[in-house]
């Protein structure tokens, strides 16, 4: 199989595979964390429900959200690096997209942040419709990573 030519050789399939699955549940922790914050700021500011949600948003964070961001990031670039993918104008427009997709989830843990100490900038309501974002960009990525257009 050409794909398997490069430095990564032999493990380029257990590399794609491991990438896919980062990817996977960095996103599947981008769709869920602005929920988490939605119910964090419906409960009553000071009582024992916001300090577990604060600790939930907090170890969500910790183990899933940062953790499979940069493992998906590591992954897929070395993907890209076996590929050669960086001179290819469909990788470029990933790229640029992960890259707003990264500033996102940054945000989302800022305004975890934030909101641990009490200061709430969006309602609730507003922060279920931003959980619904990153769908349509997720569908995009996967077409450029599957289909390769502008090439």
């Amino acid at each position: 199989m050409d794909s398997m030519v490069g430095w990564l050789g032999e493990y380029y399939l257990w590399v794609k595979t491991a990438h896919i699955a980062a990817v996977m549940f960095w996103m599947g922790g981008i769709l869920t964390m602005p929920r988490l914050l939605a119910y964090h700021q419906e409960s009553e500011p000071g009582s024992r429900e916001e300090a577990a949600w604060v600790e939930r948003e907090k170890g969500f964070i910790k183990f899933v959200l940062d953790p499979m961001m940069y493992l998906a990031w590591l992954l897929g670039l070395a993907l890209a690096a076996n590929l050669g993918a960086w001179t290819q104008t469909w990788f470029l427009v990933k790229v640029v997209i992960l890259l707003l997709m990264s500033w996102f989830h940054g945000w989302l843990n800022g305004y975890s942040r934030r909101l641990a100490k009490g200061i709430v900038g969006i309602t609730a309501q507003k922060m279920r419709i931003i959980s619904e974002i990153p769908t349509p960009v997720v569908i995009v990525i996967i077409g450029l990573a599957l289909m390769k257009p502008f090439s």
